[in-house]
């Protein structure tokens, strides 16, 4: 298993590379956040799945909402990005019950210097049974079912990479929103041009004058 994760680990690296190009993104940006100390993964993983969303809610909505969008917080359940895209259907139950799980964790990082020296280890190793239970059952949720005894064995020793797993997927499925919506509206366009060549076509000479 571990053989197979390595590879498709290379395999993921080099098809984040073009993503991060086009993002005008440093190169191996995301496979160099594996390195990054715990607090700064957080951070920064946390900021990219919120650039994502943002982005994908106004490839869905309007694109000239991008900047309202951007400006929502991620996680808020009442009027955040997280409510527009569950309303939207971009995103799943495993889903937002992921990026709600991560943002809590960065709103404690961001709101308070004391917590910059943070570390999964001590984060888990201070969580009662049911916080427990709950912390490897989000993280293991996005995982297909033959993998998932796997993973939830690596949680408390791989607590990055399945956190780092699990946003790239996501990172990924508002990717393919994106194209999908972008797909819709070049479609609805032809859709619209086929009709009204057919009503030019279907006119009478003095109708089209």
């Amino acid at each position: 298993m571990i053989d197979e994760l390595k590879n498709e680990l290379e395999l993921i690296f080099s098809g984040l590379a073009k993503y991060e190009k086009d993002k005008s993104l440093p190169q191996d940006f995301f496979k160099k956040l594996l390195y990054e100390d715990d607090w700064s993964f957080v951070i920064k993983i946390h900021t990219l799945i919120e650039a994502a969303v943002s982005e994908s809610l106004a490839a869905v909505i309007n694109p000239k909402l991008l900047v309202v969008f951007q400006q929502l917080s991620l996680g808020d359940t009442r009027t955040g990005k997280l409510k527009f895209a569950e309303a939207f259907g971009l995103l799943n139950e495993n889903q937002l019950k992921f990026i709600k799980l991560l943002s809590n964790i960065r709103n404690k990082l961001a709101h308070d210097i004391k917590n910059i020296d943070f570390n999964f280890s001590d984060y888990i190793a201070n969580l009662d049974t049911n916080q427990s239970n709950n912390f490897s059952k989000v993280l293991t949720s996005l995982f297909v079912d033959e993998n998932k005894t796997f993973y939830s064995q690596e949680v408390k020793k791989e607590t990055k990479l399945i956190i780092w797993l699990n946003s790239v997927s996501i990172i990924n499925s508002t990717a393919f929103s994106m194209v999908e919506a972008k797909f819709e509206k070049l479609q609805n366009k032809s859709l619209f041009m086929e009709m009204r060549l057919r009503d030019i076509e279907e006119a009478t000479p003095s109708e089209i004058n």
